[in-house]
């Protein structure tokens, strides 16, 4: 096998695990911090849906980068109570919203996702890290991982999308419905999941 099917091997190898991560249910906070952030538009508006995703794979890219080359470092303990907390606070946001107390620009929008996601790309490092082990060579299974971390992304934007548009035109719910209980979902699931890390501090 010559360099460019070993190069191209190891490339899809830790694309496919970035996109596992993404969409294993133990890494349930990211994916509800991509629901309540992204999947929050409309089948119309799939291109402002695509850029926050976008914006939170730039965050975390950025420390995940940072992390794993131990530029920057933060105890496990306060990351992994700092990842709900963002998705408490994009929920709140959410709310605000919805009830037209807050009309925030798509560009405004755009920074404080990737802020988020920076948070959320220190705690992918500790997964990356662990499997990374002694490799010298980073830079291609960084961007592997992420690329399949964004593609990943997609996927279950997309799910969520169409999930909501069905709902929608076939069991004739409203948008605000629909809306709702995005945040209660998304709520509920992200003050368990600060409780349950904070009962792991104590």
């Amino acid at each position: 096998m010559n360099d460019f099917n070993l190069w191209l091997s190891d490339f899809v190898l830790w694309a496919k695990i970035g996109i596992e991560h993404i969409t294993d249910w133990q890494g349930a906070d990211h994916l509800l911090f991509i629901v309540i952030t992204a999947g929050f538009y409309s089948l119309s508006d799939w291109k402002k849906s695509l850029w926050l995703s976008l914006a939170f794979t730039l965050g975390h890219s950025v420390t995940l980068v940072l992390s794993t080359y131990q530029v920057i470092s933060l105890p496990t303990v306060v990351i992994e109570v700092l990842i709900p907390i963002t998705i408490l606070v994009a929920v709140i946001f959410r709310i605000f919203e919805t009830l037209n107390l807050l009309n925030a620009s798509q560009r405004y929008l755009f920074a404080t996702i990737i802020l988020f996601g920076c948070i959320h790309g220190l705690g992918f490092s500790n997964v990356l890290k662990s499997m990374l082990g002694r490799e010298m060579n980073i830079l291609n299974p960084l961007l592997a991982f992420n690329i399949g971390l964004e593609f990943g992304q997609i996927l279950i934007l997309s799910f969520v999308i169409i999930l909501g548009h069905l709902v929608q035109n076939i069991l004739n719910y409203s948008r605000s419905i629909w809306n709702w209980s995005i945040i209660v979902i998304v709520g509920i699931s992200s003050i368990y999941l600060i409780y349950d890390r904070l009962m792991m501090v104590i």
